[in-house]
């Protein structure tokens, strides 16, 4: 576990968080896995519920069992700090090193852009994303690296694997 990498990618919907996951699986030279947080909130638990506490504890013990097997975890969602910082507490309590958190800071009107020509896009609409917006900020970690809009996907992919040696 002390070799796996665990690298969390947050942003807006639309910032790029699941196709640089996608590349940084693809590219990378170790076993790793992809932890979408949609996934548990929005397909397995559709919302219901306490979908957030819910969802939260799903992620933790999926993402400590991947680093658990020795694979590198990349962890991507919205992760709103405000709900997600225990869960990151606990995650970096029992993974103390090899932790890499990336903050897509994408302008709304570009995620929403991007959104468009997405398979996704009937699922939520330019209102519900506007409404999200307030919730994506970085986690205010120190060692968290913010890429903005003006950094394409390729090139914030390149860099995070530069930065994980993944």
């Amino acid at each position: 576990m002390a070799d796996s990498k665990l690298i969390i990618l947050r942003g807006l919907s639309g910032s790029g968080k699941s196709s640089i996951a996608r590349e940084l699986q693809k590219r990378s030279k170790q076993d790793t896995i992809i932890v979408e947080q949609d996934y548990f909130r929005n397909t397995l638990l559709q919302e219901k519920g306490d979908a957030r506490k819910a969802s939260a504890e799903m992620l933790e013990q999926t993402v400590l069992i991947g680093l658990k097997y020795g694979y590198n975890v990349v962890l991507e969602g919205i992760l709103n700090i405000k709900h997600y910082k225990e869960l990151f507490g606990k995650i970096f309590s029992a993974h103390p090193q090899n932790n890499f958190i990336y903050f897509l800071d994408v302008d709304i009107d570009e995620t929403i852009k991007r959104h468009k020509v997405r398979t996704k896009s009937a699922e939520f609409d330019e209102n519900e994303m506007r409404s999200w917006a307030a919730s994506a900020t970085p986690a205010g970690y120190e060692y968290e690296i913010i890429h903005n809009n003006m950094t394409s996907i390729e090139a914030t992919t390149q860099q995070i694997l530069l930065d994980t040696s993944l």
